[in-house]
């Protein structure tokens, strides 16, 4: 059941959540001293949960000039209206979200709040639009302030700060940032990957990317294609079957569709915490392995297919050599002629794709400029990702160049994936790293201005706790 919103209910949740806040103490007053012709100590690129919880936590720290930025208009960000297409989130329902433990904000809190007490318990799992709805409540009831439709142009190094060039419809402008976190999904640092052999043998018409927009309703009544056997491949060919395609025929190149997760064995709290220090060589031969195996769809997912008799699932196919004939897709084997192409061929992290980051990106190290692996290990997508350092930051290519810019700039996306180990950005990597980042932010700022900190420290105050004369009747007297 879908949860509507009530003012009267809307307003019971944000008392509940002042009291408890002062119960428990308002945020630490600001402790970072402002840099001279700075607009932020930290600012967010993207505005979904994972950019949420961050300005929750640091201003928790009080670190309280935070902002973070999104494209989307307010209610939109995130995935979960548009290219999100599960029916219900594929995680547990009692893992830490945006709140990161504080009760009033969770989930849980929410929605029993509008469906009646113990509704959460009787869910399975979170349906996508309920967790869509609630992060826009949470941004509204946090106080977030999340500036929406704003997009970031690039960034200027200006000495270890950057001047962020953003645009919005109508206007552009610049603001300076100490530290420049992207925090805006799988595509914030990356870009979908289209096979060649679809973009050079097909007009856009005809093909797209489980990344896209994609308008099913149009493809009512004709054939579709399905590239790939991962989740977003699955949820797309059930997308188009329940919104009424003639047929939908799924094509991977593998003879078995994975089964397996083989990441599963890193998935207890000390690998998935400190998978960072691992050698880069072992951090590597871990995810070519998991990269090359292939990742298992939800079994969710593949059920949601089970009960269409116009899905048919085919496997060790290339589809390397299609064409266009007579307005419709022709497949390099004998097969069903398609009309319409999605691929689901998962993402390219490489921070050289970000728009944002063009003019900086050249400098900053990959994992091919750090690591050389054997011929049985070479991996060109892994070598493109960012090589990050322990706080999620960039680090030079040459690493004999100083670029005192580059420790201020972060990547909290799936783009980190290979540095920590885990999918940065979706609700299970919160605990850990959301946490893990904002620590790191703390202890930078402290270290940055130990000059400020020592003088503020050494100030012996002024104002007396209370006048001596309190102590007189305590005081025993003097020795005759």
């Amino acid at each position: 059941m879908s949860v509507i919103r009530d003012d009267a209910i809307e307003n019971a949740l944000q008392q509940g959540i002042e009291r408890t806040l002062r119960y428990r103490g308002a945020p630490p007053d600001n402790w970072v001293e402002p840099a001279a012709g700075t607009d932020h100590d930290v600012l967010i690129v993207g505005g979904g949960q994972n950019a949420l919880a961050l300005v929750w936590t640091l201003r928790h720290l009080g670190i309280r000039r935070v902002t973070a930025i999104e494209a989307k208009p307010a209610g939109q960000a995130g995935i979960w209206r548009d290219t999100a297409r599960m029916r219900t989130l594929r995680t547990q329902k009692t893992l830490t979200g945006p709140d990161m433990g504080f009760t009033p904000l969770s989930f849980a809190t929410w929605y029993d709040a509008h469906q009646g007490e113990g509704a959460f318990d009787a869910v399975g799992q979170i349906d996508r639009i309920d967790w869509g709805n609630y992060l826009s409540w949470f941004e509204q009831a946090a106080h977030i302030g999340v500036r929406h439709e704003i997009r970031v142009a690039g960034l200027s190094p200006e000495g270890a700060f950057f001047r962020v060039h953003l645009e919005s419809p109508g206007r552009t402008w610049t603001e300076v940032a100490r530290k420049v976190v992207f925090a805006n999904g799988i595509g914030g640092l990356g870009q979908p990957v289209l096979p060649a052999f679809l973009t050079q043998a097909l007009p856009p018409a005809h093909y797209g990317h489980t990344a896209d927009r994609l308008d099913f309703e149009a493809l009512r009544g004709r054939s579709v294609g399905i590239i790939g056997s991962a989740a977003s491949a699955f949820d797309a060919a059930a997308v188009a079957l329940e919104q009424g395609a003639a047929d939908v025929h799924m094509f991977c190149r593998k003879d078995i569709p994975p089964t397996l997760q083989i990441n599963k064995s890193r998935n207890y709290i000390a690998a998935q915490d400190r998978f960072f220090t691992l050698p880069d060589a072992l951090r590597w031969t871990l995810f070519d392995r998991a990269q090359k195996a292939g990742t298992a769809p939800p079994a969710d997912s593949v059920r949601r297919l089970l009960g269409h008799a116009n899905f048919r699932l085919h496997t060790g196919r290339d589809l390397s050599g299609l064409s266009l004939e007579g307005g419709r897709i022709r497949l390099p084997f004998d097969g069903p002629a398609l009309d319409f192409i999605v691929a689901g061929t998962g993402y390219a992290q490489d921070a050289n794709t970000c728009t944002a980051l063009s003019g900086v990106s050249h400098r900053l190290a990959q994992w091919g400029d750090r690591h050389r692996p054997g011929q049985d290990e070479a991996n060109a997508i892994l070598s493109r990702y960012p090589y990050l350092g322990a706080a999620f930051e960039f680090l030079p290519k040459d690493p004999a160049e100083p670029l005192p810019w580059a420790g201020n700039l972060h990547a909290f996306t799936p783009a980190a994936g290979l540095s920590f180990g885990r999918y940065i950005g979706d609700v299970p990597s919160m605990r850990f790293a959301v946490n893990h980042l904002s620590q790191a932010v703390f202890d930078s700022f402290f270290r940055e201005d130990l000059a400020v900190h020592e003088r503020r420290m050494r100030v012996v105050p002024e104002d007396l706790e209370f006048d001596p004369s309190l102590y007189a009747p305590l005081l025993s007297p003097p020795a005759p």
